[in-house]
């Protein structure tokens, strides 16, 4: 009688856990690939050449294929940047492509924006960690800086 929650427990606690395993390698990432940007190497980079950068450095167990999208914004002004979506309004992934990339010039400011979607391994009926319609985690890395004076 006991042995069931406590399995269950056990289960929702490692769940977490790699989830915010999987939010540090993410964050990891994504600094580590706007490194290119911030010194003007990304602009010879399409936006499929970039998000090979940061699946490059994303741990093995994450998927890089359909589960991430990237966006790059940039601007001389910092208030003409302003934070994306990257769910749509039912809720679902938004599609490669439409967060823009454009890693701008010297002294630009830019934000990185990486979504990851996130699918459990099983639903716990106590534990609903999930944001999307399907029951999956969408979860944001974000970098912003401004560009070296390249």
């Amino acid at each position: 009688m006991i042995a069931a929650p406590f399995l269950a427990l056990i289960f929702a606690v490692m769940q977490v856990g790699l989830v915010y395993f999987a939010m540090f390698a993410l964050d990891n990432a994504v600094e580590q690939a706007s490194r290119l940007v911030r010194t003007g190497q990304a602009g010879a980079l399409s936006e499929t050449q970039f998000k090979q950068q940061i699946c490059l450095r994303l741990a093995s167990f994450m998927d890089c294929g359909s589960s991430i999208r990237v966006g790059v914004q940039s601007d001389a002004d910092l208030t003409q940047i302003s934070p994306q979506s990257g769910a749509d309004i039912d809720g679902n992934l938004v599609t490669n492509g439409s967060l823009g990339y454009a890693a701008g010039q010297g002294s630009d400011y830019v934000l990185v924006t990486v979504f990851y979607k996130w699918d459990f391994i099983a639903q716990i009926p106590f534990l609903d960690l999930g944001n999307m319609s399907d029951g999956a985690l969408l979860i944001r890395s974000q970098a912003a800086f401004r560009n070296e004076p390249f």
